[in-house]
């Protein structure tokens, strides 16, 4: 996602709109400030508006600490935090943009 530019925002073009691609700003430590949560505060924490459940996503921070580690949310609950060595390749971890 860093090579692609998707980590902090790249330019896109969807039917003929132009958009920002960036991931999520979801915390450099659990409980700490951040979009995703103020997104979940807003509109509640239903998986079937977030699709969260048994899917990790990746943020943009790195893990309070390690800089080769990022910040990923999601899976067993909306709110659930935790890290991984930036180079981890799973099919339950995936790109949430935001546009």
């Amino acid at each position: 996602l860093d090579a692609q530019s998707l980590v902090f925002g790249k330019g896109v073009s969807i039917g003929g709109f132009s958009f920002t691609a960036r991931l999520l700003q979801v915390g450099t430590k659990e409980d700490a400030p951040n979009e995703w949560d103020s997104a979940l505060d807003a509109v509640g924490e239903d998986n079937s508006l977030w699709h969260w459940e048994d899917m990790f996503f990746w943020g943009q921070e790195a893990a309070t600490g390690t800089a080769s580690f990022r910040a990923f949310r999601g899976y067993n609950s909306a709110r659930n935090w935790n890290n991984n060595n930036a180079t981890n390749s799973n099919p339950n971890v995936g790109f949430r943009p935001a546009l």
